[in-house]
């Protein structure tokens, strides 16, 4: 039995579109794969992430995207935000370094 993927809202499949070319490919490669066997495609595909929250790791070339879904009973997959990180560099520099609180706060 397949597994069907569902959109949280109208905006989320217009942000699909509007991903880069190469991202939307891996996005239908990855998204065809989960229709199959289900949401857990493993790393460096997909990543759990928190009660029920996983994202879908996309990476075409030097540009990177997330694609943020959780998962219901009877196979049902839903795509919640995706997110397009410029590219990889940028990407890991505001992952791995700790910047400073803005004036005012902390």
């Amino acid at each position: 039995m397949n597994y069907e993927i569902h959109y949280y809202s109208e905006q989320v499949i217009a942000d699909i579109e509007k991903l880069p070319p190469l991202i939307a490919a891996r996005y239908i490669t990855l998204t065809e794969r989960m229709k199959k066997v289900g949401s857990n495609l493993g790393p460096p595909h997909t990543k759990a992430l928190d009660k029920g929250l996983f994202e879908l790791r996309l990476k075409a070339d030097k540009q990177i995207a997330r694609v943020f879904y959780c998962t219901l009973v009877n196979r049902k997959i839903v795509m919640l935000q995706p997110v397009v990180h410029l590219d990889i560099k940028s990407y890991l520099i505001v992952k791995y370094c700790k910047f400073p609180p803005p004036a005012g706060e902390g």
